[in-house]
């Protein structure tokens, strides 16, 4: 299990753009990591964020993942359904939702064991919807790059 804090601050030119960052994560990863062996996985990660930026609020969120750890053609694969809630104290709507979806990570040939490449669909629904411009659920195709300086 992992767990750990951090924060910031941003300052602009201007006195009104400053802003603060503080939270605190938790993660744990049962079974096979994408650079380890073949097999099932699940996946969970918590996470707390004060930002004052967005009228002193607090934004907390769970991403969850479970599938299975395989190999093809050379190159490690994770097939995953994902699901993850997100809430916050002010009850905005952009920041209160749940959603939930399939997707794949796989560590890229030749790069270092920390690396990995994940592509997901989430189908979403606000929590939320006074004051939603948007429409109740939306659907988000994702692609991400993860790097992480380990000894």
């Amino acid at each position: 299990m992992g767990r750990g804090g951090d924060g910031g601050e941003l300052s602009g030119w201007q006195p009104e753009d400053r802003f603060s960052r503080r939270g605190f994560v938790c993660a744990h990863v049962w079974a096979s990591l994408v650079a380890d062996h073949a097999g099932w996985f699940v996946e969970t990660l918590a996470d707390s964020v004060f930002v004052s930026r967005f009228d002193n609020d607090l934004l907390n969120y769970s991403q969850n993942k479970a599938g299975v750890t395989s190999e093809m053609a050379g190159v490690k694969v994770q097939a995953f359904w994902a699901g993850n809630i997100t809430f916050d104290v002010k009850r905005q709507y952009w920041a209160n939702f749940v959603e939930t979806g399939p997707g794949f990570r796989f560590h890229p040939p030749q790069t270092p064991a920390a690396t990995t490449v994940t592509v997901s669909l989430m189908h979403g629904v606000y929590l939320v919807n006074a004051g939603n411009p948007r429409g109740p659920n939306y659907n988000d195709f994702r692609v991400g790059v993860w790097y992480a300086f380990t000894k």
